[in-house]
């Protein structure tokens, strides 16, 4: 199994940023405009390695998909005004910098861009959050990440602004958000180009492959599992968006590692089956907290809405060149053996083995995990609902090998005790 690993990343950071950014079917592309914008900057600063600025535009927000809306709409007031102070902002916005930084330091490669996401909201004038930094204290770099964010924001105003007010909005932040050597570049590159080529959204993504193309690709060392670390992060960041599902993905790549190792799968198997688990909800970002969150049943629309996850998990991952192998597995761990199931409807051995390996391991975590609806079952009575459902929902040759595993692993995670080695 060949796997460019530099490529990988660069693919998954930008196709996660893009699924952060969806809301209600619609792309916002908030963190390729900041990403785009970001590296335009640092170059114009001749800044060497552009690196930095790129994911960090791209990841800036990720610590902040727990919160109940995209944070574009904390947002809506001018800028000037918020760096007045004169605001109060929800504790999880001031805090999302932190939890952003934190992500992005544990990232294989670009783990130096931590600083200036964590700074990204300090102003110049002192009234910043979340460290309060004042003038030279702020760094170059975070005053970049700073004014490509503003920039995004503007640009989102209604009416839609046009050149010359975006320009002038950006100007009136020079001494306020970030210095005025920042604000005049920004609005000198604006002039020169960018503004229409950010304002055009069909074209948005051409520019934004010209970009990545240009920036390359995440520094990866030699020796470092570096796809396995980020996708265990990730996954981290995609169980994070509501507080029942925190460590799920963990829980069913383990679960489903131990199916897999009893069945015989080879190590190659086992590898893509432990990304595929990984990542396997990483289109429940693009699901509105309201309806994860909800303490009753669904109704049909929210529960439609629901199910888009899994198609969202396909997409988000088929835009992964060498994890595109795994798309289809990771998408189907809501596919039943009788064909009843979504989201494409397959049945029987048309499932992936993968799908239905995760089929089982998702099923029990659930059954075993509270959730908004219910509260936990015990590890028997979930393996038992398991085994009732063999060969409509699930396979039954794979709930034969799955429940001694899932009786034992599930006692012992019900005792308190844990794995000396989690899977990551």
């Amino acid at each position: 199994m060949r796997i460019d690993a530099a490529r990988t990343m660069n693919e998954l950071i930008s196709a996660v940023s893009m699924a952060m950014d969806i809301e209600e079917n619609v792309k916002l592309y908030h963190g390729w405009r900041v990403a785009i914008v970001a590296v335009r900057l640092a170059d114009a600063f001749d800044r060497r390695d552009l690196t930095g600025s790129f994911y960090g535009g791209l990841l800036h927000d990720v610590g902040a998909v727990g919160l109940p809306h995209h944070l574009v709409h904390y947002f809506k007031d001018e800028p000037s005004d918020r760096a007045g102070g004169e605001r109060r902002l929800d504790r999880g916005v001031v805090a999302h910098p932190l939890f952003s930084a934190e992500i992005v330091s544990s990232l294989p490669g670009i783990a130096d861009a931590a600083r200036a996401v964590l700074n990204h909201h300090e102003n110049w004038n002192g009234h910043g959050f979340p460290r309060g930094l004042r003038g030279d204290e702020i760094d170059l770099d975070s005053q970049i990440l700073h004014a490509a964010d503003a920039t995004d924001l503007i640009l989102r105003r209604a009416p839609f602004p046009d050149l010359a007010d975006a320009a002038a909005k950006l100007a009136n932040l020079a001494s306020v958000c970030f210095s005025p050597d920042v604000a005049d570049r920004l609005v000198e590159l604006l002039r020169a180009g960018l503004y229409e080529r950010l304002a055009d959204s069909e074209e948005l993504p051409e520019f934004f492959e010209s970009v990545r193309e240009e920036v390359g690709d995440v520094p990866v060392e030699r020796g470092v599992d570096a796809i396995g670390v980020t996708l265990d992060v990730l996954s981290q960041v995609v169980d994070n968006k509501h507080a029942y599902t925190i460590g799920h993905s963990r829980r069913v790549a383990r679960y489903s590692l131990l199916i897999g190792i009893a069945m015989g799968l080879e190590h190659d198997a086992l590898t893509l089956l432990k990304w595929a688990t990984l990542i396997h909800d990483v289109g429940k970002l693009s699901v509105p907290a309201s309806v994860l969150d909800k303490p009753a049943a669904l109704s049909d629309e929210e529960y439609g809405n629901l199910k888009f996850h899994a198609s969202y998990s396909f997409d988000i991952i088929s835009m992964i060149t060498d994890l595109r192998p795994v798309a289809a597995v990771a998408s189907s761990h809501h596919e039943r053996y009788d064909g009843a199931g979504y989201p494409f409807g397959w049945s029987g051995d048309d499932i992936p083995l993968g799908g239905r390996i995760m089929a089982v391991a998702d099923a029990f975590d659930a059954m075993t995990s509270s959730r908004p609806y219910r509260s936990v079952n015990d590890v028997e009575a979930a393996c038992e609902e398991i085994e009732d459902n063999a060969g409509t929902q699930f396979d039954p040759r794979i709930v034969r090998v799955a429940l001694p595993v899932l009786r034992n692993m599930g006692l012992v995670i019900a005792s308190g005790q844990s794995s000396a080695f989690t899977p990551a």
